[in-house]
């Protein structure tokens, strides 16, 4: 079996999360709502580890994804390098951790100016009235309440390869013992 388009996907995957003009420095994460409907937005990448297949992902707790991701854990994520020319769909397992040592080792290695995020008051898509104000921002020790992280384990990994002619695509599934199967696909 010829695995090198898969290795390719986690080589494009790992420099997203070091290079930030790179197509997968952000992606789109599906979730399903408390509706039952998906709900999807941009998230940056921040780790893609191929020996673990572990994708991760920041952001403010008190945002609404976070809430869905604990009641409906299972995710698809989107990658597309216009530049690359390639397209990786993943799915898998998300767990939050909010609070705890991962979060506290990830925290205190972020840059100053990346922590500024999390000291507003104000939660992600709660309304905002006419009198709100950033003025009254949390100090920064008391920001990390807000801080979460989002750990994918991925369960299949689909990439799509744009070419002139024929384009490649192929779906790599995982078992449970992480045995890979893969099955080759009309683009």
């Amino acid at each position: 079996m010829d695995t090198a388009e898969y290795e390719r996907a986690w080589r494009e995957l790992a420099e997203g999360v070091v290079n930030r003009k790179h197509g997968f420095h952000t992606f789109t994460l599906a979730t399903v709502g408390a509706d039952g409907f998906p709900t999807a937005r941009t998230v940056v990448l921040r780790e893609a580890d191929a020996a673990t297949r572990i994708l991760r992902f920041h952001g403010d707790a008190r945002s609404p994804k976070f809430d869905e991701l604990r009641g409906r854990p299972q995710v698809c994520a989107l990658f597309y390098g216009e530049t690359e020319r390639f397209q990786v769909r993943v799915s898998g397992t998300a767990t939050v951790h909010h609070g705890d040592d991962l979060c506290r080792t990830i925290w205190d290695a972020m840059q100053p100016i990346s922590r500024e995020t999390y000291r507003t008051p104000f939660a992600p898509t709660s309304p905002r009235e006419e009198s709100d104000s950033d003025a009254a921002l949390l100090a920064l020790p008391d920001a990390f309440q807000h801080f979460a992280v989002c750990r994918i384990a991925v369960t299949t990994l689909e990439w799509l390869a744009l070419s002139r002619g024929i384009n490649p695509r192929a779906r790599h599934d995982f078992d449970t013992d992480g045995a890979m199967r893969t099955h080759f696909l009309h683009p």
